[in-house]
């Protein structure tokens, strides 16, 4: 008579179960440390007139007054569109969690970038002076 063999030996199985246990363990660490840091945030304002403040943790496109278009993606905020001539906005540095400005002069447009409190205990925040 012909018994089935089992592909795994209990050993086996015991090693492949711990460390799956031990991946999803990682995983699950690494998914609510990044659920938790702080990105920073920008605050946005039209001819002086706050437009909005926005968080470096969500992506997302935001348009400005039909203007200009600021996009947070993967913790930076970057001008990507501005329906002005000069176009230095959009070759601007990206702001992200160390901080950082924007500027659209023709349009009004400024983007301030405030640091997050890591950026700040750690030294790495942009001051006022590095403006």
């Amino acid at each position: 008579m012909n018994q089935d063999k089992s592909r795994f030996t209990k050993t086996e199985l015991f090693v492949f179960s711990g460390l799956l246990i031990v991946a999803l363990a990682v995983w699950g660490i690494v998914t609510l440390v990044e659920s938790r840091r702080d990105f920073g945030s920008v605050e946005v304002s039209v001819n002086g007139t706050v437009f909005g403040e926005y968080s470096l943790g969500k992506d997302q496109d935001i348009d400005i007054g039909g203007h200009n278009t600021l996009q947070i993606k993967d913790g930076r905020a970057k001008m990507i569109h501005a329906n002005c001539p000069d176009q230095l906005c959009t070759q601007m540095d990206a702001i992200d969690e160390r901080g950082g400005f924007i500027a659209c002069l023709p349009n009004s447009v400024l983007v301030i970038g405030e640091p997050s409190k890591s950026a700040e205990n750690s030294g790495t925040a942009i001051d006022g002076a590095a403006y």
